[in-house]
């Protein structure tokens, strides 16, 4: 069996995070320091030593020697393996220029886009905790050619670039403001920056080929690391919580089946669903979907719901304000939802249908449907925790 933590002892508000992620975003954030990067010329394969070498000056504040490097490895046609790179890097050091001596500014290297929230929101966090840029590894696209890019059109190559923050808008390179919304700034080596928006560098990260890697340091790994104690805390405390859901599907099925032969109530369509991807708006990525999957259970129920779904939490909220009955206190088979951007902005808001037992919603890790939150810890997370408006509405 294998027991998805919800629990870490190393953080400390128990929020349900993977540590070393962080819950607040500054607007904008950039870790480039003002050296001279190098260009990398027309024909050169060398993508990778390139992105690795940046990503190192500008964690140290030096320059390193790109033709020391590339004297240490074997570059075919198409360049070479990012990771066969890293373990070079790693074992034997970078030379700086005009340098004698190698150093080693790095141990060993882990993912960053993979982790609670989206891959765009997962990468940002590690380019904090590391405090310089991360690698990024994907296909290249004939339409990218620098500034705001769309989705890939045209496959060209794969390549290597760096994540070196984000922006709004640039006085620089005057960008045009994306609704206020943040966009990661990609060096890819031909003297322009890129920038994605959250939409499609998740696209891009669901890509063949994508990757990431942070160069981590001894000093970020003891951080990430668990001792032996906490390890063993954390699986007995996740070991119950895996109990405690088992418990309540099994009152969920006992229940169930003494409904049989009833008129259908909410929760009895929310309930007939579980385990499935529900939406309406097949554009909308999983991490997201929870109004969409309640909006598909008011759909099966017989609402008047548009065609394709309510998509955030607010306008899920001013629809049940006009076609729902508010009421004090949670109750079976209500919608409960709590409501994005009205608390501290530690978490976003979600929505489920009240069960019997447990809190019927959409997983943002699988896209399914399912029983993870009983009412105690969605109270304790999202209307304590993030101080986030929560509301309950008869159907």
């Amino acid at each position: 069996m294998k027991i998805l933590p919800k629990i870490d002892a190393r953080s400390k508000d128990y929020s349900f995070a993977k540590f070393g992620q962080v819950t607040t975003f500054d607007k904008e954030y950039n870790v480039d320091k003002p050296l001279k990067d190098d260009i990398q010329p027309s024909g050169d394969v060398r993508c990778v030593l390139f992105s690795i070498l940046d990503v190192a000056e500008d964690k140290e504040g030096i320059e390193y020697d790109i033709d020391e490097l590339t004297s240490r490895i074997e570059i075919g046609k198409y360049g070479t393996d990012p990771k066969t790179v890293i373990k070079e890097v790693i074992k034997n050091g970078l030379m700086p220029k005009g340098g004698t001596i190698r150093f080693k500014p790095f141990n060993s290297f882990w993912t960053a886009h993979t982790g609670q929230y989206d891959a765009f929101d997962n990468t940002r966090s590690a380019i904090i905790l590391a405090k310089y840029p991360i690698l990024v590894v994907g296909a290249w696209y004939f339409n990218w050619l620098g500034g705001i890019v769309e989705k890939g059109n045209g496959f060209s190559n794969y390549h290597c670039t760096d994540a070196d923050g984000w922006i709004t808008q640039s006085g620089i390179m005057k960008l045009i403001e994306i609704d206020g919304e943040p966009m990661i700034s990609v060096q890819a080596w031909t003297g322009r920056k890129y920038y994605f928006t959250r939409d499609v560098f998740n696209w891009w990260a669901k890509t063949y080929g994508f990757d990431t890697m942070v160069l981590s340091t001894a000093e970020i790994n003891a951080r990430r690391d668990k001792e032996i104690k906490e390890k063993i805390n954390d699986l007995m405390v996740n070991i119950i919580i895996i109990l405690q859901q088992w418990k309540a599907q099994l009152l969920e099925q006992l229940t169930k089946k003494q409904t049989v032969g009833k008129v259908p109530s909410l929760y009895d369509v929310a309930y007939s669903l579980i385990g499935k991807h529900l939406t309406l708006n097949s554009d909308i990525p999983k991490e997201y979907g929870c109004a969409q999957a309640i909006s598909y259970v008011l759909k099966q129920y017989g609402c008047d719901i548009p065609k394709r779904g309510i998509s955030g939490t607010y306008s899920l909220y001013e629809w049940l304000q006009k076609n729902g009955v508010e009421i004090e206190k949670s109750e079976v088979g209500c919608v409960i939802i709590s409501i994005t951007n009205t608390g501290n902005g530690k978490c976003r808001g979600h929505v489920g249908i009240q069960g019997k037992y447990q809190i019927l919603s959409n997983n943002s890790k699988t896209g399914l449907l399912d029983t993870q939150w009983v009412y105690s810890d969605w109270i304790s997370y999202y209307k304590e925790y993030g101080n986030l408006t929560t509301k309950y509405y008869r159907i």
